[in-house]
């Protein structure tokens, strides 16, 4: 797959979210109710339906979904893909029970690497899109276009339309700096103990 191809898939991927984005808002204010999952992470309708959303409007890209919401591909089969979506349809359950706005819809573009590094394996993102539904805010990048942060109701063909319309973020080559982003929901000894490394390496 050529890069050139990566924003037509963005804008298809930023249209997903959007339709998401709606499926969510239209649960979150009314009187919800809350399931478990086998791992007792907690599902609501807003989950399903952002799900069902983001793999009806995927579906014309042609690329297999691994979706938070639907993880029974086996890995064999996963590891054979040359590209993909990886999604997770309500980014913040927890949040959105507790209606505070801190959820999001996640997107990314996978794509095969030849030498495979890290948890991901043998892909590496390639172009992503995270919307804040609440917040009415886009965020959405791809290799080789550049980053971009725009309303969430932007409606364009592709990327490189929506782009054009929005504002474009700055990429820094500081490297002093660093910030550490971690769920304020699901805390873990792990996450503390990295958290705790880094700032004995690099300093608060």
């Amino acid at each position: 797959m050529e890069r050139s191809t990566y924003g037509d898939l963005i804008g298809a991927a930023i249209a997903a979210a959007q339709q998401a984005g709606e499926e969510i808002l239209a649960v979150y204010g009314t009187g919800f109710t809350v399931e478990q999952k086998e791992d007792r992470s907690p599902l609501t309708e807003a989950d399903k339906r952002a799900h069902a959303a983001i793999v009806k409007a995927l579906a014309g890209t042609g690329l297999p979904i691994l979706s938070e919401e639907g993880r029974e591909i086996p890995l064999a089969e996963r590891q054979g893909w040359e590209h993909y979506w990886l999604v997770d349809p309500l980014d913040g359950t927890k949040e959105f029970i507790k209606r505070n706005g801190e959820f999001t819809v996640n997107i990314a573009l996978m794509a095969r690497d030849e030498a495979p590094i890290g948890p991901l394996g043998a892909h590496t993102p390639v172009g992503g899109v995270i919307h804040v539904p609440v917040k009415d805010t886009l965020y959405f990048a791809w290799q080789g276009g550049g980053a971009y942060r725009g309303a969430g109701n932007l409606q364009a063909a592709d990327a490189y339309e929506r782009a054009a319309h929005t504002e474009r973020l700055p990429v820094t080559t500081q490297r002093d700096a660093y910030t550490i982003v971690a769920s304020r929901s699901h805390p873990s000894p792990d996450t503390q103990a990295f958290i705790e490394r880094m700032e004995q390496e690099h300093g608060r």
